[in-house]
């Protein structure tokens, strides 16, 4: 058994997954609740105000609006990229290429291997020869 120094630790990423998605769920909730409750005033206030007070529920939509944007609109670029990080966990890293020019052994002259085939490997741009 390792003794660790205090402060330090290790991540659970089951646990931190699990707790962030927690979290999300209860502030959507939250933020579903509160936009509900002040669109339902709002439309109380139009139903029952005079021209006067429609005019101000007119007022006050616009930052209802840009609220529930920006509110909503953040909970689904929280869910991308936690969807993102998750599909990029187990994706390895990015594959190199080599653009140095090679013999192609189907014509035999210098070409840059550029077009990538179904299963990884490369052709020759001029005649299609696997390489």
């Amino acid at each position: 058994m390792q003794e660790k120094a205090h402060g330090e630790g290790t991540i659970d990423p089951g646990a931190l997954q699990g707790l962030s998605g927690y979290v999300y769920n209860i502030l959507l909730a939250a933020g579903v609740i509160i936009a509900v409750i002040v669109a339902t005033a709002l439309g109380i206030q139009f139903m029952i105000g005079g021209a006067e007070g429609q005019a101000k529920v007119k007022e006050m939509l616009v930052p209802f609006i840009i609220g529930c944007v920006i509110v909503f609109g953040g909970f689904g670029l929280w869910k991308v990229a936690v969807t993102i990080g998750n599909n990029l966990e187990g994706a390895g890293p990015a594959p190199t290429f080599d653009f140095t020019g090679r013999n192609c052994p189907g014509c035999g002259e210098e070409v840059v291997p550029i077009r990538d085939v179904t299963d990884g490997r490369y052709e020759c741009p001029k005649c299609g020869a696997p390489m």
